[in-house]
This record gives C-alpha cells, structure tokens and sequence, in this order.
C-alpha cells in the first residue's frame, strides 16, 4: 500500500519500509539493500536521536535538526551511512572513506558555507515554486544565494506540500552529472517541463558553472509525494557527486 506523508501519525520507520518494499517491487533496489536497511534502521536511529517505534516524521525530523543542525547539507543516506562523518551517533565502525564519499563531505562543507550566506531563520521554509523558477533562470548570478538540499529542506517539501506542484532545488557538481541526475525525475514533469529540462536548463546549469557558482538541479514534485521520490533523488548516495 502506497502511504501518504501527509497522513497524521504515520511513522518515519513504516514509512521507510513500505517504500523500500515498493522501490524493490519496482526493481530499483535489491532485496540485499533492503535487507540491510530494515536490519540497521531502528538501532541507527535510535543512536540518532533517541528514536522509539513510534516516532512520528515531523518529531523525528525535529530531533535529527537538533542534533545535526538546521544549514548543514545532510541527506538520510548519509546519516545512515557508516563510511560518513555523520555515522558518528551510530554504531562504532572502524572504516576508510572511498574516494566518491570523501568527496561528498568535501562538498557538503561547500554547501555549508554558502547556506551561512543565506539570511533567513532557523524555522524558516524555502520552497521553490514555478515563479520562482522562471525568476531563478533569468540569469546564473541569480543562482548564488540558493541553499543546497538538507534533510529539513527534502522533508518539508514531501510533507508540508500546498495544493500546487513545489520544485525542489539541490546541488550537484560537474555539467557531465546533469543527465544521470534529471532523467530520473523527468517522468514527474509535463510535457512542458520536459522540454524545458532537455534544451534550457541545461544551458541555464552549464552558464552558471561556468562562471563559479554552484550547479543547481530542479525537481518537480507532486503535492503528495511519497518518501521514495526523496529516496530515489538521493539513489541510496550513488550519485551525491557527479564528476
């Protein structure tokens, strides 16, 4: 059954879970990683935050800013990743980073420094609709105070949605990542959209690389989006870094 985040009280594990099982169904998870999560999900996130089984999202993701803080550009993979820095509420695990996740943190303190740019509250929202879209894309110097995607930032957008479809803004680096990283989101788009993605923004990302700013990405989402599209945008950290 396909669950709605919007739903009082559901939690953030049985949330987590049912996705997992749907991404499996729909061949983009193995059954291995799915095992591995469900096995490790609630010790992980009990070391977190002092997560109990029936944690609701929105305390959840109260506690987890708390502790990581609200500018910080963590994603949930990366908070339940063992070769991350963040790992270390979890479990003790002795290990090297690879190349591709050194990378990431070199990055998120990238990230972490523009959003100190950024004057806005911590309990403020940011969300990016179509006006600001059309705004944003008007020219690359535009793009320098957008903040990068935290995890406040992902959930707010899937469980604090109005009426309208929200665009979500995040970072990537290298033009080279652009369609590894939008492909997978253009089913979420009209047909509109579509063609905005294959011919302007790309020209949009390159120009604002070009002339040192950090390369943005747009996602659309629906006003009821699930948990797996935030699962399948951040891939389980397979493409945080796009070289």
């Amino acid at each position: 059954m396909r669950e709605n985040l919007s739903q009082k009280g559901i939690t953030f594990k049985d949330a987590l879970q049912a996705d997992l099982k749907i991404n499996y169904s729909n061949n983009t998870l193995s059954r291995t990683s799915i095992a591995e999560l469900e096995s490790t999900l609630s010790e992980l996130l009990s070391s977190i935050t002092g997560y109990t089984e029936n944690l609701t999202l929105a305390k959840f993701k109260s506690r987890f800013l708390d502790k990581y803080g609200y500018f910080k550009a963590v994603r949930l993979p990366e908070a339940l990743d063992p070769y991350s820095e963040l790992y270390e509420y979890g479990p003790s695990i002795q290990s090297n980073f690879t190349d591709s996740r050194s990378k990431a943190v070199k990055t998120n303190q990238t990230f972490s420094i523009i959003c100190d740019k950024i004057e806005t509250s911590r309990n403020s929202r940011i969300f990016i609709n179509s006006e600001d879209l059309l705004r944003l894309s008007d020219g690359a110097s535009k793009f320098e105070n957008l903040p990068p995607r935290t995890f406040d930032y992902s959930f707010n957008i899937i469980k604090e949605l109005g009426q309208a479809n929200q665009y979500l803004i995040s970072p990537i680096v290298g033009t080279n990542g652009y369609g590894m990283v939008m492909g997978r989101f253009a089913y979420l788009l009209d047909e509109e959209k579509q063609q905005w993605l294959k011919n302007d923004a790309k020209d949009i990302q390159k120009r604002c690389f070009d002339a040192g700013y950090v390369v943005v990405e747009y996602h659309e989402y629906p006003s009821k989006a699930r948990i797996g599209n935030l699962n399948q945008s951040m891939n389980l950290f397979d493409y945080q870094i796009c070289l």
